[in-house]
């Protein structure tokens, strides 16, 4: 009896790895040394600017470090797309940008991307996470960041790609990274459909890259009811920056509506405001 509880147990740790939709959400922190870091290090260091696209060896090394979770994670989505794809699972790397900070670091941005190779795939479905190498003179450090929380039963495909790389919060860099998610997937249609659009500031600190502020920019969500007619509910918002003289973001004014069936239900504005002691945006609304 306990051989067969054991077995049981073993089963569900196995098929786990493979039953998500889309790829993990694991926040997800390695650090390279050696004879990798130092061909990652040559590669990146005189480059100021993305490549059109990575070194072949570059990403083989890279790829060595992302966890068995993400490998197994792009093989168990791509395996339920259906039998034509199950198989064609791959996966790539895209640079969105480089930060060289002089007496910090060099922080290279960049899309894991999963995908199919099957025949009408490739450019339309695929599922991304965001990666960030901080490479200094003795290591370099590779960090997944994920795009939202954990979700087993979720089975929204993320595309990723830069939106700001020349700014500045409380005196230090920042990037700004759109996520566009969409439900539409083909390993399942349900009866709620949601496309979003947010865009996620990065703070490059001496201590690394921070998550300071998450902005939703659009939400579009239908429950589809052959009986009763489609139902939509559209969030939108604008954002207005205010700067300091010297270019720093102190305030972020966010003015947002929200439609459901093509009449406006609500206004409003939230507002978030650089704390310098705390270092942290703080949030308002009216």
């Amino acid at each position: 009896m306990k051989m067969k509880s054991s077995i049981f147990l073993l089963f569900l740790v196995i098929t786990s790895a493979y039953s998500g939709n889309n790829l993990p959400q694991l926040n997800i922190n390695k650090t390279i040394h050696g004879k990798d870091h130092k061909q990652i290090l040559a590669y990146f260091s005189p480059l100021e600017i993305p490549p059109s696209s990575l070194d072949e060896n570059i990403s083989k090394i890279v790829m060595k470090y992302i966890p068995k979770e993400y490998r197994d994670g792009c093989k168990g989505m791509i395996s339920k797309w259906g039998s034509i794809a199950k198989g064609t699972e791959s996966t790539v790397l895209r640079t969105l940008t480089i930060k060289n900070i002089p007496g910090s670091a060099q922080y290279i941005f960049l899309a894991l991307t999963c995908f199919s190779t099957a025949p009408g795939y490739g450019d339309k479905y695929y599922d991304e996470r965001l990666l960030t190498l901080s490479i200094q003179n003795d290591s370099t450090k590779l960090t997944i960041i994920p795009s939202s929380k954990p979700c087993d039963e979720c089975s929204d495909l993320t595309h990723i790609g830069l939106e700001d790389d020349t700014l500045s919060i409380g005196g230090q860099p920042a990037v700004s990274i759109n996520f566009g998610s969409s439900t539409t997937n083909p390993c399942c249609d349900g009866p709620v459909s949601v496309i979003e659009y947010k865009i996620k500031f990065l703070h490059i600190t001496n201590t690394g890259i921070k998550e300071i502020l998450s902005l939703t920019m659009e939400r579009n969500e239908t429950i589809h009811d052959d009986v009763m007619g489609d139902s939509t509910t559209q969030y939108t918002a604008l954002a207005d920056f205010e700067k300091d003289s010297n270019g720093n973001i102190n305030r972020v004014n966010i003015n947002h509506k929200t439609i459901i069936n093509d009449s406006t239900t609500s206004r409003g504005v939230i507002w978030y405001t650089w704390n310098r002691k705390a270092r942290r945006f703080e949030e308002g609304a009216r």
